[in-house]
């Protein structure tokens, strides 16, 4: 780790049986689910738990780029590439299938949590080929994917209650799949997860786990363990000096927004833009992820995945703006409040959760741009509120949500639920 990276090895913290952890997804560590998946894993590390992770596609970002605290020896236990070569890839579903099995068998592990595997050539029929190796297996929910027949957000369609089917208004988006497919997807997820003999299954926010009992009422078991971010990286810092560093302007309030790709409709673009129009003349506007050459009227910061220049960042703003109309957990909104920010962000999922209106940040309506531009005009103009939120919101998070956290409420749920 460069030397202006202050990793440190960490001392594990009190654990009453340790266990090994096989973490499974589809990209790896990339993009906002990997990186949350990232993060787990050094709760359980942290934890001194031997931890591994197969992934369908890893990509070029591994774990040492993401780690804020270096874990004792021999306890990382890598990440593995699932996925064939191109030219390999003429396999039937049940061969992919029991190569897995095999890799996992290899592995030995106490418990399997499978994030993530929207990407992935696997289907969820893994879940109970996984626990008939003798394993116990676990479905961790960053979204709605194994409730619905195949999207990760419904947005206002309620089709994943009554059955998803080929009238899906998004079949063709991200992940995408042949509507004739859908209601037997939206089946296969009840037949897996209802009943006696269902899968576990342990969502990222209330709200998400709330959502997946109402649209699977008959489920076996279906908890909370929120995400986290390291508490001690993404802090409150000198505002001047991080700004100096990134050569962002000083004199007016700068507003932060965030998301991995401004293209993805969800995550409020057209909010983004109203807000600009509105208070430009008053406010810096910048952002990070993806795409920001779309908005020339703001400052784009690129995509970071470097914990420490994202924290960086984060200190440098005096207000964040979360822009999504939907968000199951709210990773962006969390990083933000333990830097200190006072957060403006639409009352969808699982944000009330981690920020209380008036005290920790302003909420407003879903969808309401003319609500979100009053309360960013009311912080841009009230240093003395900006101030108080921010603070709330670090005093407030930062030991609920951080990495001993994450950890202890894994072990209470694996010990509560075995």
């Amino acid at each position: 780790m460069p030397p202006n990276h202050p990793t440190t090895r960490h001392q594990s913290v009190s654990s009453k049986s340790k266990q090994r952890v096989l973490f499974l997804n589809d990209l790896g560590f990339q993009y906002g689910a990997g990186i949350a998946q990232a993060r787990q894993v050094q709760s359980f590390l942290v934890g001194g738990w031997e931890v591994g992770a197969l992934a369908w596609e890893p990509g070029e970002l591994g774990l040492d780029k993401l780690l804020t605290r270096t874990p004792a020896d021999d306890l990382w236990l890598g990440l593995q590439r699932m996925s064939r070569p191109s030219t390999e890839r003429l396999e039937t579903e049940e061969l992919i299938e029991a190569g897995l099995m095999m890799e996992i068998a290899r592995f030995k592990p106490d418990v399997v949590i499978v994030g993530n595997i929207h990407s992935a050539q696997w289907s969820l029929t893994l879940l109970p080929a996984i626990r008939d190796l003798g394993t116990r297996v676990i479905a961790y929910m960053h979204d709605g994917y194994l409730f619905t027949g195949r999207c990760p957000y419904p947005g206002d369609c309620n089709l994943f209650l009554t059955g998803c089917n080929e009238t899906c208004p998004t079949a063709t988006e991200y992940p995408p799949l042949p509507p004739e497919k859908i209601a037997p997807q939206w089946q296969l997820r009840r037949d897996l997860f209802s009943g006696e003999n269902g899968i576990e299954v342990v969502a990222n926010s209330h709200w998400t786990r709330d959502t997946f009992r109402r649209s699977i009422p008959n489920y076996r078991t279906c908890e909370t363990v929120y995400l986290a971010a390291d508490e001690n990286v993404f802090r409150p810092g000198d505002r001047s000096s991080a700004r100096a560093s990134l050569e962002l302007p000083l004199g007016k309030p700068l507003i932060l927004c965030a998301a991995v790709n401004y293209q993805d409709k969800r995550k409020g673009a057209h909010h983004l833009r109203a807000a600009v129009k509105a208070l430009g003349d008053r406010a810096t506007f910048a952002a990070i992820g993806h795409n920001t050459h779309d908005f020339p009227e703001l400052i784009g910061l690129g995509y970071h995945t470097d914990q420490y220049m994202l924290a960086r960042v984060y200190q440098a703003a005096d207000i964040f703006f979360g822009t999504a109309d939907e968000e199951a957990f709210g990773q962006t909104i969390l990083e933000a409040q333990l830097c200190g920010l006072p957060v403006v962000a639409f009352d969808v999922g699982g944000v009330h959760e981690i920020v209380t209106s008036d005290q920790t940040g302003l909420l407003v309506p879903k969808g309401d741009s003319l609500g979100a531009i009053d309360a960013l005009q009311n912080l841009i103009e009230n240093t003395e509120l900006r101030l108080r939120l921010g603070n709330a919101g670090r005093e407030a998070n930062a030991s609920r949500y951080g990495v001993e956290a994450q950890f202890h409420r894994w072990e209470s749920y694996l010990s509560a639920n075995e």
